[in-house]
C-alpha cells in the first residue's frame, strides 16, 4: 500500500480471474515466494526504498489458497510520472466505501487501521 499526502494508490484489476474489475493496491504478483533481494529490486524500480512488510494474510478460494504480504510505504514525493498515471489516489475510507475490493485487502486494512489510530 503506497501512501502519499494521506491518500493511497489503487488500480482496477483487469486480469481475467475471480477478482476481475475489483480494486487493489499496486502489486507484485508471483506464483511462488520471492527472495528479499528480488523484492528490494522490484520496489527500487518503482522508486520505493523505505517500507514495512505486513504479517502473512491468507485467503482460501475454492481452487487454491492465496498467501500474501502487504508492503506499506509512505512516500515523500509522488511516484514517477509513468507510474503515477497507472493509478487512482483515494483516501482509505473512500476506498473501503466506494471501491469493490477483495476480502483479503479488507482484512489487511482492518488490522492496519487498528494499529495506526
Amino acid at each position: 500500500m503506497l501512501i502519499h499526502d494521506n491518500k493511497i494508490y489503487i488500480q482496477q484489476r483487469r486480469e481475467n480471474d475471480i477478482w476481475k474489475n475489483l480494486y487493489e493496491f499496486p502489486l507484485i504478483e508471483t506464483k511462488e515466494k520471492i527472495s528479499d533481494k528480488q523484492l528490494q529490486k522490484e520496489l527500487k524500480e518503482m522508486g520505493i526504498r523505505d517500507y514495512t512488510i505486513s504479517k502473512t494474510y491468507s485467503h482460501q478460494l475454492t481452487h487454491r489458497k492465496i498467501e500474501s504480504h502487504f508492503i506499506v510505504s509512505v512516500l515523500k514525493c509522488k511516484l514517477k510520472k509513468a507510474e503515477e498515471e497507472k493509478f487512482y489516489k483515494v483516501t482509505i475510507k473512500e476506498f473501503q466505501r466506494k471501491y469493490a475490493h477483495p476480502r483479503l485487502i479488507e482484512k489487511f486494512l482492518t488490522d492496519y487501521l487498528k494499529s495506526n489510530q
